[in-house]
């Protein structure tokens, strides 16, 4: 433990790599049992307790003194002391943390600086020990135990109030149920009430709803660790920050995966204004009838093609709609690039493409928008073919 008082730069340099130490103002060194020497020390005592892992109850219940001071030695041409003496560690209040008084030894040597007289340090051992003496003393207490008893029951009651939380809410978010976001979080975009994932086990977020009345249907749920459930069409926004400020985003609409623990099921006539395109025993889809693949946002995707003896060509030709929902396509795919796909249509499963660099990153039309494509004319390959 160093302290230090108006030490030159080489002395508290040298002397704190060296040992622990502390020092003050005095015209020489003080013996060993002067007010000056035992008020340093129990300084230091204080310190060691405060830099400590020992807790806050230790510290507020507990004082140190010193007592039993010896004067082992004298040098008088390097005006050093060698002292011993009883350190003691014991409650503040017995009637509040009434714990055994424990007494550990110290050993300790209180010097004056050649360069300085006006200044004095201490050299000590056993100080740490003491205190960890003391501190098995105090959690050894009667008090001490039942403080921890109290506190380990109300751990556990909070624990078990969680998980019955979480049960409960697990239970309703299954597939066909309709749900609401349940918590919010704080995220590094601000208050989320949900945080939605492009796959079942991304840490990457595509959104996050900001409206704590936002309704979903749940289309599916998975996940063996960490519960997911698949949601589509679901409005999501994020919080970007410039030169102005934290400005909210455009909404835009995602479909993606939600952890069960931040959604509630409801009423399912909540959800009874959502698109939907089947119903299955009772159970509402909104994705149809999983005709269209899932793919994740970000994925790398390109034209289902195939190698010929003439070179590449589509399986079939590839409609591009310019709208999720349009009727009428607007053309057709003509080049074999690479895309990224942005989004899904949560009715009829189109992707929404934009073009990649490429693995060469020769594409020039990178960060444009071809258009949405039915799914299942897409195949999906590795990242390495967009980048």
């Amino acid at each position: 433990m160093t302290l230090k008082c108006h030490l030159t730069r080489i002395a508290r340099f040298c002397i704190a790599i060296l040992f622990p130490l502390a020092t003050v103002a005095c015209s020489g060194a003080p013996d060993c049992n002067a007010d000056k020497t035992k008020g340093l020390l129990e300084q230091s005592m204080n310190e060691v307790a405060i830099d400590s892992m020992w807790g806050d109850d230790f510290r507020k219940a507990a004082r140190y003194s010193l007592r039993n001071v010896r004067k082992l030695a004298y040098d008088k041409e390097s005006d050093i002391y060698t002292c011993s003496a009883a350190m003691v560690v014991g409650p503040k209040d017995p009637s509040t943390f009434d714990f055994v008084e424990v007494e550990s030894q110290i050993s300790y040597s209180v010097f004056s600086f050649e360069d300085e007289k006006s200044k004095f340090g201490i050299r000590e051992s056993g100080i740490k020990e003491g205190l960890f003496n003391g501190f098995n003393s105090f959690t050894g207490s009667p008090a001490a135990r039942r403080l921890a008893a109290t506190r380990a029951e109300e751990k556990a009651r909070q624990a078990k109030e969680y998980l019955k939380n979480e049960q409960e809410a697990d239970a309703g978010v299954v597939a066909g149920a309709c749900v609401v976001p349940r918590k919010a979080e704080r995220t590094t975009y601000g208050l989320s009430h949900a945080t939605v994932y492009g796959s079942l086990d991304s840490s990457n977020s595509i959104g996050h709803i900001a409206d704590p009345a936002t309704v979903m249907l749940v289309a599916d749920r998975q996940g063996i660790y960490a519960q997911r459930a698949y949601v589509a069409g679901v409005e999501v926004r994020d919080v970007s920050y410039n030169s102005a400020g934290a400005q909210l985003s455009d909404a835009r609409i995602v479909n993606g995966w939600i952890r069960i623990e931040n959604l509630r099921a409801v009423d399912s006539s909540r959800c009874a204004s959502l698109p939907l395109v089947e119903r299955t025993a009772g159970i509402q889809s909104v994705i149809p009838a999983r005709a269209s693949p899932l793919i994740e946002a970000g994925a790398c995707v390109m034209g289902k093609h195939r190698q010929t003896a003439n070179g590449l060509e589509f399986v079939k030709p590839i409609p591009v709609f310019s709208q999720g929902g349009a009727v009428e396509s607007t053309g057709t795919m003509q080049t074999f690039s690479a895309f990224y796909a942005e989004e899904q249509h949560s009715v009829t499963g189109r992707v929404r493409l934009m073009y990649a660099p490429g693995a060469f990153e020769d594409e020039p039309k990178a960060g444009t928008v071809l258009g949405w494509v039915n799914a299942a004319d897409l195949e999906v390959y590795e990242m390495r073919n967009c980048q």
